[in-house]
């Protein structure tokens, strides 16, 4: 029940795209394993062995992080120290919620089409 007025709180959809995959949670959210796959993720964030911030400076690989500016449940402050942790890695942040890949299509394929371009050249 809550998480039916979480999901659009959280992902602010603003456009077709964003509501697209607002429904898309929310429909799995109403099957048993959406439930159960939603409350082990919600029930994960606390717990200690979720922390995977100490292996994030053991990263080599390219690594391009996307945030929205706006978002309510990712504070930006968290991207920025995952860019922080990550040697060598790029951050954009959007001035979008939670869905920048949605919310701003053409910015967002303008920041990784190009990054995706610059790492196959280096292969």
């Amino acid at each position: 029940a809550v998480f039916r007025g979480l999901v659009p709180l959280y992902m602010q959809a603003t456009t077709v795209k964003d509501r697209d995959v607002a429904a898309r949670v929310l429909a799995r959210a109403r099957t048993r394993a959406g439930r159960q796959t939603a409350a082990s993720l919600w029930r994960s964030f606390p717990d200690p062995a979720a922390d995977l911030r100490p292996l994030a400076g053991g990263i080599t690989s390219p690594t391009l992080i996307t945030w929205g500016a706006r978002d309510r449940t990712l504070r930006p402050s968290w991207g920025r120290a995952m860019h922080h942790a990550i040697s060598d890695s790029a951050y954009v942040e959007f001035d979008t919620g939670h869905l920048p890949f949605t919310s701003d299509l053409q910015g967002w394929l303008g920041v990784v089409e190009p990054f995706l371009e610059r790492v196959l050249a280096r292969d």
